[in-house]
């Protein structure tokens, strides 16, 4: 709109000018407006909500074109919205084995490097315990629309005493439990460092259990030193490196 002119200012030429370009997308980038005038080419000063600085977060801001040439005078304002740009967030690493330590979900964001609140099961708090917890993971940054995408955690043991179903993180742990005479259960994955399984008792070892430890399909790998100086140790499926 072009605002009405004093008496004082009536010895200026009236010049219009037109604003465009006033609805953009966030991009991280400063945005103008586009500015025409009648008659053409003449300099204009802008201000966005009172500042000569282009913004560049989402909203509405109040626009001001002045003309600055000599001899002329004119002026309009608008509002330029910079609209919140589109999000995407991806979850990944959902299957995850019990470890005595909180298991976080690995969360991607297209753009990256967005902020995101994650909840399992509507708690911020990062669960540790065997069992699945339903995973929310949500944007929060106020340039993006509210981006969000769901999945389950699930922590499985890798490592249980048959005998009581109990589970625990290392196969050491799980030794160091058992009764004599128990049997102790892996998954079919790869454990690293040396394992000392001397006690005075008898147990058995048995490797490569699948996710639910109701068959055994394949082997558990031990990458490090096994030794046995005292008891007895029955080993099944089990590859030592």
């Amino acid at each position: 709109m072009i605002d009405s002119l004093t008496p004082a200012q009536l010895t200026k030429y009236s010049a219009s000018i037109s604003l465009s370009n006033l609805f953009q997308t966030y991009d991280g980038t400063p945005k103008s407006i586009s500015l025409g005038t009648i008659p053409s080419s003449l300099d204009i000063s802008v201000t966005y909500n009172g500042s000569a600085i282009p913004p560049t977060n989402a909203g509405d801001y109040n626009v001001v074109a002045v003309i600055s040439t000599p001899n002329y005078i004119g002026r309009a304002s608008g509002i330029l919205t910079i609209d919140k740009a589109l999000a995407t967030v991806l979850l990944y690493n959902l299957d995850q084995i019990y470890t005595g330590t909180p298991r976080n979900v690995d969360v991607i964001t297209i753009p990256p490097g967005l902020p995101v609140n994650v909840t399992y099961d509507g708690s911020s708090t990062t669960p540790t315990a065997v069992g699945s917890y339903a995973v929310i993971a949500v944007t929060s940054d106020p340039n993006y629309y509210e981006s969000g995408m769901s999945g389950v955690l699930a922590i499985s043991a890798a490592v249980i005493i048959k005998e009581t179903s109990s589970y625990y993180a290392s196969i050491y742990e799980a030794y160091s439990a058992a009764l004599d005479g128990q049997s102790i259960q892996m998954r079919a994955v790869d454990f690293t460092g040396n394992l000392d399984l001397s006690d005075y008792k008898s147990t058995k070892i048995q490797g490569g259990f699948d996710s639910t430890f109701a068959s055994q399909t394949g082997f558990t790998t031990i990458h490090g030193k096994l030794t046995v100086s005292k008891g007895k140790v029955i080993i099944e499926n089990v590859i030592v490196r």
